[in-house]
């Protein structure tokens, strides 16, 4: 992460300094340890430009481990992907991508490539989600 300046925090209730990722060094820590800002959760137009779609996966990758290394929770085979739990209250939509995804650690579960494809599509999740 760089120190370069990109205004206040995104956490609400926080006048810090933001750096590269839209955080100060406080609630970024704590988006990295667990998931969550903590206290001042981030403020709604700001979520995308903080975390993102990739971003996001890369700390579930991170804090959990890949998903290569767990058993599918549909299948039992092994996994390949962490998979978003369609029924998380706490799902953003990344602006740029156009791809949901939740700010919670908590909301991904270890899918292989089969079961998630077949997830989502059974769900009617991209139909939904567009």
């Amino acid at each position: 992460m760089t120190s370069k300046n990109s205004g206040n925090c995104a956490a609400t209730d926080c006048d810090k300094g933001a750096k590269a990722t839209g955080l100060c060094w406080t609630h970024y820590g704590r988006v990295r340890k667990t998931g969550s800002a903590g206290s001042g959760e981030i403020r709604e137009y700001r979520k995308e430009a903080v975390i993102g779609y990739h971003r996001m996966h890369q700390l579930v990758r991170s804090l959990r481990g890949p998903a290569v290394d767990r058993m599918c929770v549909d299948c039992g085979t092994p996994a390949a992907d962490w998979s978003l739990m369609h029924d998380c209250d706490e799902i953003v939509i990344d602006s740029k991508l156009g791809f949901t995804y939740s700010l919670a650690i908590w909301a991904y579960e270890p899918r292989c490539r089969k079961c998630h494809k077949r997830y989502d599509r059974d769900s009617n999740y991209w139909v939904n989600h567009k």
